[in-house]
């Protein structure tokens, strides 16, 4: 999975460097084997502290996650252009059913708003953000508010923290990693997609 993603953001071709950031021994063994560029680091809370840790803070950054093993190059191409001084970007899609792993995106004049794992919202977010200059640095330092811990959506503390989140609109999303039912589901497309 982690070759799979990897694959799509260099397919993106909008990046100067594509970086796989880990602390796991594991995955850095695996990364050298197919040719990444490989940055070891310590433990943190999550992905947006480990970007942070080996990002200059005259950069911009693109954040993946190894699980979006089926992201759309074309949507890390809008993320990229979309990026604005001081702020993140992220993706938002319409959402279709009930599914409890969705994180819900109120969006108010091209600006979230508010994230929230239930409620009403007509609009997906997709985990994945682009942070202007300095911006991941911010938001690693942002303080956990109530409301992020009782979410557990990191996002919301950046908001809190006063830092702007844009979203670029798309018309779908492919399955991220979320459940061991996604997992399957992924894991079965992908062996299609090899074929």
């Amino acid at each position: 999975m982690l070759q799979w993603v990897w694959r799509r953001v260099v397919d993106a071709g909008c990046f100067d460097r594509v970086v796989i950031a880990t602390d796991d021994d594991a995955v850095w063994r695996v990364a050298r084997s197919f040719g990444a560029e490989v940055v070891r680091t310590g433990s943190h809370p999550s992905g947006t502290h480990r970007a942070a840790a080996v990002s200059p803070p005259e950069v911009a950054v693109v954040n993946v996650q190894v699980d979006q093993p089926l992201v759309d190059p074309a949507h890390l191409v809008q993320i990229a252009t979309a990026l604005r001084s001081g702020a993140v970007t992220t993706l938002v899609t319409p959402r279709h059913g009930h599914d409890a792993a969705c994180v819900r995106a109120h969006v108010r004049d091209g600006r979230a708003a508010d994230f929230s794992r239930d409620g009403e919202s007509p609009l997906q977010h997709i985990g994945i953000y682009g942070f202007a200059p300095g911006v991941v640095h911010r938001c690693a330092a942002a303080p956990r508010t109530d409301r992020t811990i009782a979410e557990s959506l990191e996002q919301l503390a950046w908001l809190d923290a006063g830092v702007p989140i844009w979203t670029v609109h798309v018309d779908s999303c492919a399955l991220s990693v979320d459940t061991p039912e996604r997992l399957a589901a992924v894991r079965a497309e992908v062996g299609r997609s090899a074929c």
